[in-house]
């Protein structure tokens, strides 16, 4: 894989971000697979536009990506995320949203907890947004 590869000439200044679309089965469910690939397509497609040769992108598989920034810097992750999604709801994907986790090289003895770091970051990330979105839910 691509990401594991590169993740091997990586700084320790690096931060390796993963995402995981939300609601994905929703569009499925509701619209088809057809709008759930357009989903898929569109956030992979905000996302390059912000690849430089700092940043990278990739989709790892399903509704999950990864980012990898040489230049550790978390808030233009957050930036980017959050200019992507906002542009998918403009596109009519109002439901849709993004779970992420990120880690620098720095804090872990190799690459493997690396990866296993953003992962429990992007699960713990969805965990907080899916009970935030059932207690709005609740309190409307």
């Amino acid at each position: 894989m691509k990401l594991d590869q590169d993740l091997d000439n990586i700084s320790d200044k690096a931060l390796l971000t993963f995402i995981d679309l939300d609601n994905l089965k929703f569009y499925n469910d509701e619209y088809g697979h057809a709008r759930g690939d357009q989903l898929l397509k569109g956030f992979a497609s905000q996302l390059q536009n912000f690849q430089t040769k700092d940043l990278f992108v990739y989709r790892i598989g399903g509704d999950e990506f990864a980012i990898l920034n040489h230049k550790g810097v978390l808030t233009e992750i957050e930036q980017l995320l959050e200019t992507s999604i906002e542009n998918l709801i403009k596109q009519d994907f109002a439901f849709t949203g993004a779970s992420f986790g990120s880690a620098l090289r720095n804090e872990v003895e190799n690459i493997s907890a690396l990866k296993h770091l953003a992962d429990m970051r992007m699960y713990e990330n969805k965990q907080q947004r899916t009970k935030l979105n059932t207690q709005k839910k609740v309190s409307q």
